[in-house]
This record gives C-alpha cells, structure tokens and sequence, in this order.
C-alpha cells in the first residue's frame, strides 16, 4: 500500500512537471508573438 502511494505521488508529480512545461511552451507561442506585434 505504502509503494502504491509512492507510485501514485511520482506519477502525480510527473504529470504536474509535464503540465508546467506545457504551459511554459504555450506562454512562449503566446508571448512571442505579441513581442513581435510590439516591435
């Protein structure tokens, strides 16, 4: 039980670590273009 909890916690954090890293891309696509927008 104590391992299943362990497994669920990595994979939680995992998804979490892809989700930011997700969202860190689609700021980019959103950000980039407004820059050059500005410019």
């Amino acid at each position: 039980m104590v391992i299943f909890n362990l497994c669920t916690i990595g994979l939680l954090s995992n998804v979490v670590k892809i989700m930011n890293g997700t969202a860190k891309i689609y700021n980019y696509v959103f950000i980039l273009p407004a820059i050059i927008y500005y410019l």
